[in-house]
C-alpha cells in the first residue's frame, strides 16, 4: 500500500469532482479499518492534522482527490502515483485543454521511471473505450485457473458457462480442455491456485494490463447462477445487454444497426498524412463544390471493391465571380455566353444563361412550325426537349 511503504504524493481522479460524502463513505472507512493507514493518516478532527475531506496528508506525501472535469485540479500538483478511476466516463476534453488522462499523466513526468499511472474502468463502447485502448496496448494479462478435473490452466470465458434454458440455477462452467462440468464449489480452490499470465506483447514493455470479469467472483459474491440469471433477464433488450456485457463480463459493447453510426465508423478509421495516397489506392478523382464565396475540392483515392480514402481537402476562397479563384475571367465567359445565345436563336433555339453563376446553359427549341409543316392547320410543334450544354 503506497501510503504505508512509500514517501510520495498521490493523485486520485474520478470522472467528476469528488464529493465530501464520497470521501466519508469510501476513503475514511478505508483508513479507519486499516491499521497501517490509520497509524499514518491522522483523523480529520485533530487540530492541524492536514486531513480534510479531499486531501489526506501522511508522512512524506499527500493524497489529493480531484475530478476529471477540472483541468485545474488535474494539473494542480506533481504526483509520483496517479490513480485514474472510471476513465471511460471522463469527458473527451476538459476545459478546452485536451484529454484529461493526458493532463493527469503529465503531472507524473517529473518522477521519470519511478512514476506509476494506474487506470481502471468499466468498459463502454467498442472503438471509443479508453480502457479498451489502454488494455490492447498492454501485455493483456488474464487470470488463469486450473481445471479441478484435468488440471488444464485457462482463463474463464462466458461462452463456457452453460445452463438449461429458463433454469439459471443449473449453471456450471465447462473446462476448455476436457469439457468436464465445473461446479461453483470448485471455485475457491481454482482461484487459490490461479496466476496472471500475459496473452500479448505490450507496445511498451513497461505497461501491463489486467482483465477480470464477474466469472471470478469468490463464493458469496456473484455466483455463476446469478450471471446466468442476469443474461436471461437482459436477453431481448439492447440496453440491458449492454449493461450486462459492460458490468458483468467487463467487455465493450458493440453497437448494432442497419445504418453506420459514429461509433462503428470510428472503429474502422485509419491514419495517414494528408496528401498521401494509401497503398491500396489505384487512381485519384477530384470533385469541386462551387459556392458563391468559395470552392471546396475533395481528392479521393480509389482501390479495389470501391474502397476509397480522402487524400486531401482544399478550400479556395472566393466564388466563381472572382478570377483569382477560378482562373477564368467571368466577363469573358459572359461574352461567350452572349455569342452562344445569338447563334442558338439563328437555328430556333432559346439559349438561357445566368451570367456570373455556375448553372449550365440550356438550349430549348422555340415553339414555331417546321418549314415543311408550315401549311398544317393546327400549327402544332414537335414536343419540346431540353439539352444540357456544360
Amino acid at each position: 500500500m503506497t501510503v504505508s511503504i512509500s514517501l510520495a504524493s498521490i493523485s486520485r481522479a474520478r470522472p467528476w469532482r469528488p464529493s465530501k460524502r464520497n470521501s466519508r463513505q469510501r476513503i475514511d472507512p478505508l483508513i479507519e479499518e486499516s491499521p497501517a493507514l490509520k497509524e499514518r493518516v491522522r483523523p480529520a478532527r485533530a487540530r492541524d492534522s492536514g486531513n480534510t475531506q479531499l486531501s489526506k496528508d501522511f508522512p512524506g506525501g499527500v493524497l489529493v482527490m480531484t475530478g476529471a472535469n477540472s483541468a485545474v485540479g488535474l494539473r494542480s500538483m506533481p504526483a509520483r502515483y496517479v490513480f485514474l478511476d472510471e476513465v471511460d466516463a471522463y469527458p473527451a476534453s476538459v476545459d478546452e485543454e485536451g484529454d484529461p488522462v493526458g493532463l493527469a499523466e503529465a503531472r507524473s513526468l517529473t518522477f521519470a521511471h519511478r512514476r506509476k499511472v494506474f487506470l481502471v474502468s468499466t468498459p463502454t463502447i467498442r472503438g471509443v473505450s479508453r480502457i479498451e485502448r489502454e488494455y490492447e496496448a498492454s501485455d493483456q494479462r488474464r487470470f488463469f485457473v486450473p481445471c479441478p478435473h484435468c488440471g488444464a490452466m485457462q482463463w474463464l470465458k462466458f461462452e463456457r458457462l452453460r445452463w438449461e434454458k429458463g433454469k439459471p440455477e443449473t449453471a456450471a462452467y465447462h473446462c476448455d480442455a476436457c469439457d468436464e462440468r465445473i461446479e461453483e464449489h470448485h471455485k475457491p480452490a481454482m482461484l487459490a491456485a490461479g496466476e496472471w499470465r500475459a496473452t500479448a506483447e505490450a507496445r511498451d514493455a513497461r505497461t501491463v494490463g489486467f482483465h477480470l470479469s464477474a466469472l471470478y467472483s469468490p463464493p458469496g459474491w456473484k455466483s455463476w447462477a446469478d450471471i446466468a440469471r442476469d443474461k436471461e433477464t437482459a436477453t431481448g433488450s439492447d440496453e440491458a445487454e449492454r449493461v450486462f456485457r459492460n458490468t458483468v463480463l467487463g467487455e465493450t459493447w458493440i453497437e448494432t444497426g442497419d445504418a453506420p453510426d459514429w461509433q462503428r465508423i470510428a472503429e474502422r478509421r485509419e491514419d495517414w498524412p494528408a496528401g498521401t495516397v494509401p497503398a491500396g489506392g489505384l487512381f485519384l478523382t477530384a470533385g469541386a463544390d462551387v459556392q458563391k464565396d468559395r470552392i471546396e475540392i475533395d481528392v479521393w483515392a480509389w482501390g479495389r471493391g470501391l474502397e476509397s480514402w480522402l487524400v486531401d481537402h482544399v478550400v479556395i476562397e472566393g466564388g466563381p465571380a472572382r478570377p483569382e479563384a477560378t482562373g477564368y475571367d467571368i466577363e469573358e465567359v459572359d461574352r461567350e455566353n452572349a455569342a452562344d445565345t445569338a447563334r442558338a436563336a439563328e437555328i430556333g433555339l432559346h439559349y438561357r444563361t445566368s451570367p456570373g453563376e455556375t448553372q449550365g446553359a440550356r438550349a430549348t427549341p422555340s415553339r414555331r412550325p417546321h418549314p415543311d409543316k408550315a401549311g398544317d392547320d393546327d400549327g402544332s410543334a414537335a414536343p419540346a426537349t431540353e439539352t444540357e450544354q456544360e
